[in-house]
Parts: structure tokens; sequence; C-alpha cells
């Protein structure tokens, strides 16, 4: 039976193992720390539990960094920081 590669909840199938994201767990860890949360925690796939990135995953951190500086950019911009 194949499984399907295509994220299923909060989870994404591959090699036949399914991980939960530790990105919201940490950004809990965080807010509850004080940390102000200012993106959307984001998964980003490894082979197994602890392998490298899955294909385009580098790609798609680098993606989410730059839109978090952005952020940070203008919030500088208006003066709220």
């Amino acid at each position: 039976m194949a499984l399907p590669s295509k994220p299923f909840g909060r989870h994404r199938w591959r090699d036949t193992v399914a991980f939960p994201d530790a990105a919201g767990k940490i950004s809990r860890a965080l807010q509850d720390a004080g940390a102000g949360i200012i993106a959307r925690p984001m998964a980003f796939y490894v082979k197994g539990g602890e392998g490298a990135l899955l294909t385009g995953e580098a790609e798609r951190a680098i993606a989410w960094a730059e839109s978090i500086l952005a952020t940070l950019k203008g919030q500088e911009s208006d003066g709220n920081l």
C-alpha cells in the first residue's frame, strides 16, 4: 500500500512513518517563556525522524525566514520595534 506524500493533518507521510511537527510545540514553549511570536510556526520535513531535509524544504525555510525578516523590517520602519 502506498502512503500519501501530501500533508495529512499535522503529519506528512514519508517512508511509511509520520512524525508530528515540533514547530508548534517550540513556538508555544517560546511564548510561555515570554517571547513575542511574530510569525506562525512552520514545519520542515525530513527524511525519517532525524534525517536530512527533504527536497525543497531548504528553499521553504529560506522563504519563511525572508518573510519574517520583511515583517521585522516593516515593524522597524513603523517604529514598532
